[in-house]
């Protein structure tokens, strides 16, 4: 959930140490410490902050989207770079936001950065996605030709597509190059596409997908039975006692967030979607033979960026609900 400015101000308090003083605190160590694993740390910290809108107005008067840039194009360590692009895709959806990175040339490190990425290195995948959802965000009737000009993305991305076992990555390239470089698929290049890896659905989805509306919302029921609970322990090596303990035997959250998971990628917005980034929380247990209803509501679309919230109830009460943000191809 996000923060309100309200809400900060109660739990800190008139005196206390508020976000933008303890922002400042990290930006000021960050400028000045000479430890790289400070660095990671205090960067790591700073991409969780990009997350809330609330804290925007804090990271441009500290000129904190330039630090994500700067440490984006200089480092050559990259956990650094993973954790700046982390904060510059959580954030770059802002106008304002936007703005900065455009007058700090921030297209370009981006560009450079997806250009030079080994695809299926340690923490090069997580960076790729970070890098081709920032570029997504930025690209618009007037940076598109920036953009597209580059006959070395161009041959990247169709890289991404036939040789990374990324299937987010080969998904996100593939909208990349079929929305902006409006690529023309034969025949011949469709069928290489479909039997390659993992890429298999891209028929159904193609000719599966509606489109929605912000406010709507798509609700299904199920029982989770101790045999379920048992074939997800097998699955996952999960056989914590708690979910054995007869008919107080708690269902395991992640098997809760596969549910919404079904949802999302099946029904709202449907197949194609990938998850970005979630939130969960789990105010109350879930426990076998529970009657569980999911509910999964639109609530903002930005072009093929998606914002869900979910719930997942027990009677009157909340066992799981949380947010998502989303790419989608309508």
């Amino acid at each position: 959930m996000f923060s309100k400015k309200e809400d900060l101000i109660r739990k800190t308090g008139e005196d206390g140490i508020g976000r933008l003083q303890y922002l400042e605190t990290l930006v000021k160590e960050f400028n000045e410490t000479k430890s790289k694993d400070a660095k990671k740390q205090i960067l790591a910290n700073l991409a969780n902050f990009a997350y809330d809108p609330i804290n925007y107005e804090y990271f441009r008067r500290l000129q904190i989207i330039p630090l994500f840039l700067d440490a984006i194009s200089s480092s050559t360590d990259e956990t650094i770079i993973y954790f700046s692009s982390a904060g510059l895709c959580n954030l770059c959806l802002d106008p304002l936001n936007q703005q900065i990175i455009h007058r700090y040339d921030g297209i370009k490190y981006i560009l450079s950065t997806i250009l030079n990425t080994t695809i299926g290195v340690n923490n090069h995948d997580e960076t790729l996605l970070n890098c081709l959802t920032t570029l997504m965000y930025l690209t618009t009737s007037e940076t598109q030709s920036q953009i597209i000009k580059n006959s070395q993305l161009k041959t990247q991305l169709e890289h991404f597509v036939q040789d990374s076992n990324n299937i987010r990555i080969k998904n996100l390239a593939q909208i990349f190059l079929t929305d902006y470089f409006q690529l023309k698929c034969t025949p011949s290049k469709i069928r290489n596409i479909l039997n390659h890896n993992n890429f298999k659905q891209f028929s159904t989805i193609v000719n599966t997908r509606k489109k929605f509306n912000v406010g709507d919302k798509v609700t299904i029921g199920r029982n989770i039975s101790i045999e379920d609970v048992k074939l997800f322990s097998e699955m996952t090596g999960d056989f914590n006692t708690i979910h054995f303990n007869g008919d107080k035997s708690v269902i395991h959250g992640a098997f809760l967030n596969g549910l919404v998971s079904g949802v999302i990628g099946s029904k709202l917005p449907g197949p194609g979607t990938l998850v970005v980034e979630q939130t969960l929380k789990f105010p109350n247990k879930c426990y076998v033979n529970d009657y569980i209803q999911i509910t999964v509501e639109l609530v903002e679309i930005k072009k093929i960026i998606h914002f869900v919230k979910y719930v997942c109830m027990v009677d009157e009460k909340i066992v799981l609900e949380g947010n998502a943000k989303l790419v989608f191809k309508e």
